[in-house]
């Protein structure tokens, strides 16, 4: 499920390598070698961090030369949570026999895997559950095996590990993954913006993002206002505040991009279900 891409010289042999983000994946490299692509996302350290990956910029954000990732995820302030003790599963299956493909969800706890979704909602989409288990003390402490049987084995299954937006810093011909701050997590990140915001020399990252589409009894993942973090001679990032940075560009946010308007430089910001808007840049101090 690709998600985004991006074009970049990972192997420094003057041509283009493909990266691409997926959702319910990980970030996957593809190495062109004279148009031939080879898959090398195991041997650049991507292959374990499987999240729900739907934004990806290439650039050296240390100035070290090395070219480094950054890819913006689900965040942490979801319903959802997962990680490498304890992933968050999906399997995909025609569980009640009426010939159309279900969704069932689950978490991992004390080594069992149980359902995201309760008795009410899995017996709307699937009605043997009601069946099966006569009331909410039957269905209580079930896991997803005791649920849905030998069912699983035969399914489309998924696991995700890793929610957090992160910077992949190449180190010694591998990517490490390295979890933004927690301001930067408060919801997903759909577009990554790099350019220098405030004039000092160093790579500033803008981080766009929301997603408003979810099942009725799971919150939308809203916080997410426009994330400028500004990069400093330390090689590190700090965090500006929207009232600092005078930055509200909230709603479902799916592209952006930098446009000119006149003499002045903008982002041209689209939304689910929405206007065309456009924020001018000033000089961030």
């Amino acid at each position: 499920m690709v998600a985004a891409s991006t074009w970049a010289d990972i192997d420094k042999d003057g041509d283009q390598d493909l990266l691409i983000a997926n959702e319910w994946g990980p970030i996957e490299l593809f190495i062109n070698n004279k148009n031939v692509f080879t898959n090398e996302t195991k041997k650049y350290g991507l292959s374990k961090h499987v999240g729900w990956w739907s934004s990806i910029e290439v650039t050296d954000i240390d100035n070290d030369g090395d070219l480094d990732i950054i890819a913006g995820n689900l965040g942490l302030n979801y319903k959802y949570k997962a990680d490498f003790n304890k992933p968050f599963y999906m399997y995909i299956d025609d569980f009640d026999g009426n010939n159309i493909e279900n969704i069932v969800l689950g978490y991992r706890q004390d080594n069992e895997i149980f359902p995201v979704r309760g008795r009410s909602c899995s017996s709307g989409q699937m009605p043997f559950i009601k069946e099966k288990f006569k009331d909410y003390n039957a269905f209580g402490g079930k896991s997803i095996v005791d649920i849905y049987g030998d069912k699983l084995k035969e399914s489309l299954s998924y696991k995700a590990t890793h929610f957090a937006t992160s910077i992949l810093k190449s180190t010694n011909g591998k990517f490490k993954f390295k979890p933004l701050e927690n301001r930067v997590q408060l919801s997903s990140i759909n577009k990554i913006l790099i350019a220098d915001f405030n004039n000092d020399t160093f790579k500033d990252i803008l981080l766009l993002g929301n997603l408003f589409e979810s099942e009725v009894e799971t919150p939308r993942n809203d916080g997410n206002f426009g994330s400028l973090i500004q990069g400093n001679k330390n090689k590190e990032f700090d965090f500006i505040l929207n009232e600092q940075s005078n930055l509200w560009a909230g709603g479902d946010i799916k592209d952006a991009a930098f446009i000119k308007v006149g003499t002045s430089k903008a982002i041209l910001i689209t939304r689910n279900n929405c206007k065309l808007s456009i924020i001018k840049i000033n000089k961030i101090k």
